[in-house]
């Protein structure tokens, strides 16, 4: 049977073949060990003190990385040198966070609010000239 394959198609296929399947089963395998690593996330996301606003942004964050260590796998796993392919990404993600840097403040500042408590629900708060008393009902 592998002569029939070698005479139809060639042993360069069937070296292609034999290289690319352990390649699309590791793709495979990282796939579902983040599937199993989000739900233990969410899990211990929900299980948290965190405040409940927090809980998406974190899962989100950690998907992120999740997948950004599964792309420098298979990278590897293809032959492409991670080391550069670091740098790249270090660059852009420099270039983008100096591009968006005050939205970056702000969203730290607003992730420092709610985790840190400094007031609550019907305190008076005044910022920037303007102030709110606002209850909930």
């Amino acid at each position: 049977m592998l002569e029939l394959f070698e005479k139809m198609f060639g042993t360069d296929v069937l070296k292609m073949v034999g290289d690319v399947i352990p390649k699309l089963i590791t793709i495979l395998i990282v796939l579902i060990a983040i599937k199993i690593i989000m739900k233990f996330v969410q899990k211990g996301v929900e299980k948290s003190k965190l405040e409940k606003g927090l809980h998406t942004f974190t899962i989100k964050v950690i998907k992120i990385i999740l997948c950004f260590i599964a792309v420098l796998i298979v990278a590897d796993m293809f032959g492409i040198p991670i080391s550069s392919l670091l740098a790249t990404f270090s660059i852009v993600g420099l270039a983008f966070s100096l591009a968006i840097q005050d939205t970056l403040s702000n969203l730290a500042s607003g992730i420092t609010i709610i985790v840190t408590h400094p007031f609550r629900v019907g305190n008076f708060v005044e910022a920037g000239g303007s102030s709110r008393n606002r209850q909930r009902n």
